[in-house]
């Protein structure tokens, strides 16, 4: 994801109309859109977890607890890169509707 810090710089408000710009309102879509992809992914591998093909060799819940936190680290870094593309498509379709148009 992206740092609390990097997007400072971009949160300009016109001291006129005291609207926030539309680089800041873009760059928030993107961080929206890569947070549901790995929203997206994290349910995806928590449901493929939950399907059993037969006994657990290391069963317990000190296991259940580790694959759940992989499970969610394993989606932050799948979302964060180039991942599955599904962030990058709803941004695409959604930029469309932040004032300043499409800034891929």
């Amino acid at each position: 994801m992206i740092e609390a810090s990097k997007t400072a710089d971009l949160r300009m408000y016109s001291s006129t109309t005291g609207k926030t710009s539309s680089a800041y309102k873009h760059q928030q879509l993107k961080e929206a859109t890569q947070a549901f992809e790995g929203l997206f992914l994290q349910q995806v591998m928590k449901t493929a977890r939950e399907t059993k093909l037969g006994e657990d060799l290391l069963g317990g819940s000190g296991v259940d607890t580790m694959q759940s936190m992989l499970d969610e680290k394993m989606s932050q870094i799948g979302a964060g890169g180039s991942g599955l593309g599904i962030g990058a498509a709803l941004y695409k379709q959604f930029a469309q509707f932040v004032p300043g148009g499409d800034k891929s």
